[in-house]
């Protein structure tokens, strides 16, 4: 990584004027003694911890070596956690105990890899980063686990504004909604779970005095063809939600159950099918969208191959396409092992604004997955052959902490 060079006063001269503005601190580039050892400070924003190796990570919390790091814990924004079986139990404890009471931090992810967090840990968690704006909390295991449990630790957080789920719970499925209730502040909600602990959700949310209403709702996985407690959260969503993605793969889909044409706010949609008659059902739910009198901004669409071979599908899709206008965009998005870019515009001629990628490309229908799949992805990929034990980043860049030695790693 490149980085400016300059004179070590004018980097005290800024840290100095700058000592009370967080904000500007941590975008500054003048921050890493990697990169320019006249820096005094390091502010680093984001921290990636894992138990695979036991590092002793509390005492680098604790540190007060110049060698290693000035202050760390007022400037942390991001903390992801890989928990994975096969280690210590007292790595966790470890770095539990040397948890100040509390840490200033906005964004926490956990990642179980068949773990359990104990209720202690829970409530250390819950106590440490209270101000937490945005949790994402993913269970990749099989055994069983409590959905309630893990949505009562995911509401112990008051300033909650975005929520992402995942896991495979398949037990303990109700959820008391005079004992567990959302966070008013709530504004997005991510949901990677079974289609059952999806609808035990819905009910939950249902459920409340005040139905919480997010204006981003993005479900990874709806499998069961009847959906009657997710289609009824919908419609109580009708008056807020401006950003919705859904990923349908049942295998007959009733296009009535995503009916959105009572949806005004709507803004985005991300829509993928699979199963039987997808583009018919991806003409139907858009159909619904374009009824109503939102103004639609942004249609993405996860299309098999397979399905460029129905051409009246395509015709009918075209037409409704280009009857939203200009001012919307639509993103296609196709497998990975293909070039499919002409196909696509030749049955797409209304679209003036389209935009055909691979699955994998960086893209805007990337940004809606990337969070959950890419993350879940690095999460297992070693470094070196081995995890690391803290990545902190930089604008756009990774450093690796280990063993006092810090390189730079571009993603």
């Amino acid at each position: 990584m490149s980085s400016l060079s300059l004179p070590p006063e004018c980097i005290d001269y800024v840290i100095d004027h700058c000592h009370s503005d967080i904000i500007t601190l941590l975008t500054c580039g003048l921050v890493c003694r990697a990169w320019y050892g006249a820096s005094r400070y390091h502010l680093f924003t984001v921290v990636e911890l894992s138990n695979f190796r036991t590092k002793n990570f509390p005492a680098l919390l604790c540190s007060t070596n110049p060698s290693l790091t000035i202050t760390i814990i007022p400037f942390l924004q991001e903390l992801s956690l890989h928990l994975l079986p096969d280690s210590p139990d007292t790595w966790l404890k470890t770095l539990v105990s040397a948890l100040p009471e509390y840490i200033p931090l906005r964004t926490l992810r956990i990642f179980c890899h068949g773990v359990q967090l104990s209720a202690d840990v829970r409530q250390r968690f819950t106590t440490t980063f209270r101000s937490i704006t945005s949790l994402a909390l993913f269970e990749s295991t099989l055994f069983r686990r409590s959905l309630a449990a893990d949505v009562q630790f995911i509401c112990s957080f008051p300033d909650l504004e975005t929520v992402l789920f995942y896991g495979h719970h398949r037990h303990d499925l109700h959820i008391d909604s005079n004992a567990v209730i959302l966070p008013k502040s709530v504004r997005a909600l991510k949901l990677d779970l079974p289609s059952l602990a999806t609808e035990a959700l819905m009910n939950w949310l249902l459920a409340h005095e005040h139905i919480p209403v997010p204006s981003v709702m993005r479900v990874f996985r709806v499998t069961e063809n009847s959906v009657p407690a997710f289609r009824k959260y919908l419609q109580a969503c009708r008056n807020r939600l401006e950003d919705l993605m859904l990923f349908l793969y049942q295998w007959k889909t009733d296009p009535s159950d995503f009916d959105l044409s009572q949806h005004g706010s709507l803004k985005s949609i991300y829509l993928n099918c699979n199963g039987s008659s997808t583009l018919k059902t991806v003409h139907a739910i858009l159909l619904s969208a374009s009824q109503s009198k939102a103004t639609i901004e942004n249609v993405l669409l996860r299309v098999g191959s397979y399905e460029l071979a129905e051409s009246d599908d395509w015709v009918a899709l075209n037409s409704l396409l280009t009857s939203l206008g200009g001012s919307c965009k639509t993103t296609v998005v196709m497998d990975d092992n293909g070039t499919y870019e002409t196909e696509v515009r030749n049955r797409l001629p209304g679209c003036k604004r389209l935009d055909v990628v691979r699955a994998s490309m960086p893209s805007l229908a990337s940004q809606y997955t990337s969070e959950v799949y890419d993350r879940m992805k690095a999460s297992f990929l070693p470094i070196r052959g081995q995890y690391p034990i803290l990545s902190l980043h930089l604008s756009n860049s990774d450093v690796q902490f280990d063993a006092g030695c810090i390189a730079s790693r571009r993603f």
